[in-house]
């Protein structure tokens, strides 16, 4: 999981049904993520959306991704591609 790679303090959330499906994660993405983050002691003053991203990033696999918004939005840009 990028997320763990990225933040080895963040405890492993993959078997949570909660955040099983990404989708359907409740009260918003993003603060989900920010509080677990801070939870693990990380980003008290707030979640810097783009550092994160360049963080995790180079840990993605996107193909093994399970959020399906995500695997929607590659697939239409692997269809754009040559």
């Amino acid at each position: 999981m990028a997320l763990r790679k990225a933040y080895p303090r963040l405890p492993d959330i993959s078997k949570k049904a909660a955040f099983r499906n990404p989708d359907q994660i409740r009260g918003g993405t993003w603060e989900t993520l920010e509080r677990l983050l801070q939870k693990a002691g990380y980003y008290k003053g707030g979640l810097p959306k783009i550092e994160l991203a360049k963080t995790i990033t180079p840990y993605m696999e996107p193909a093994n991704n399970t959020s399906k918004s995500f695997q929607t939005f590659r697939q239409a840009l692997l269809e754009l591609m040559p």
